[in-house]
């Protein structure tokens, strides 16, 4: 502990940044915040979320002044970067990894939960320090508090989704905000490159809000592919994502909600809890 508290620590924190929403895609920086104190490394880390995380101009619903809405929420940021260190596993020698998506940011700390901690627990913010020593000295600085209001704070935020407790590891998902991007209608199969293109909200024809005639079989932008008719008869009766997940038989909750982003949309399945859309209780249900 002393080592990673000194200006001789040789444990490298790296922030990788790639160009698409995935690995496959081309890598265009590195920046490199290790070799120094580790309060050092985490002050450097979160100045370096300041920077990129861009003010974007909200024009939607604009009267006299514009609202400007950052990239992603940076309290959020924060106290993912901070646990992240906190309860880094470094006595492996190995240091938590940040990495930039297109759509996201990814924070990885090595380890996993301390063995008197719970899974309820974690997600309630019942904090059981993995570095009781390291943990004691944030304190200290005020650079964390024993209330544990870390990850409730986060999950408030993006839902318990965002965590993802892996066998060696956990990743915090911080999910991008992105303000006037195109949004698409699948027509037919979502492989088929013919795509209508919807103008993004604010433009000539806002998506959210349009009133969807009882007739849709002659607007090819609300023909469904074969997933979401699925989705749509499954949650005839209310279903979670969970649920919703298996009965498709996929794997990864991310791609569900992809098909299920553009039925809400359009009306035609809403959410049970809609004041909280990342309630853990969130169900989703047909509209007829």
């Amino acid at each position: 502990m002393a080592q990673l508290l000194s200006d001789n620590s040789h444990i490298p924190v790296r922030f990788s940044l790639f160009s698409g929403e995935t690995k496959a895609t081309t890598m265009y920086s590195v920046r490199e915040f290790g070799n120094t104190c580790l309060l050092y490394s985490l002050d450097d880390v979160l100045r370096y979320g300041e920077v990129l995380n861009i003010p974007q101009a909200d024009e939607r619903n604009r009267i006299v002044e514009r609202k400007e809405v950052p990239l992603f929420h940076a309290e959020a940021y924060r106290e993912a970067v901070i646990n992240a260190f906190v309860h880094n596993l470094w006595i492996t020698g190995n240091a938590p990894m940040f990495t930039g998506f297109r759509d996201r940011i990814e924070i990885l700390s090595r380890g996993h939960l301390p063995p008197k901690q719970t899974v309820e627990g974690f997600f309630a913010g019942e904090s059981v320090p993995v570095n009781q020593k390291l943990s004691d000295i944030f304190l200290q600085l005020h650079i964390s508090e024993r209330s544990g209001r870390g990850v409730p704070k986060i999950t408030e935020l993006y839902g318990e989704d965002c965590i993802e407790l892996r066998e060696n590891s956990i990743v915090v998902t911080i999910p991008f905000e992105r303000l006037g991007e195109k949004v698409y209608a699948p027509v037919g199969d979502e492989n088929v490159p013919d795509r209508k293109e919807i103008p993004p909200v604010g433009k000539e024809i806002p998506l959210v809000g349009i009133k969807i005639p009882p007739d849709r079989s002659e607007n090819p932008l609300f023909k469904e592919s074969g997933i979401e008719e699925r989705i749509l008869r499954f949650c005839a009766e209310a279903k979670n994502i969970q649920e919703i997940m298996e009965h498709l038989g996929y794997r990864d909750k991310k791609t569900v909600r992809k098909y299920l982003s553009p039925l809400l949309q359009q009306g035609r399945v809403s959410m049970t809890i809609p004041d909280k859309p990342n309630s853990k209780n969130q169900k989703y249900i047909t509209i007829k």
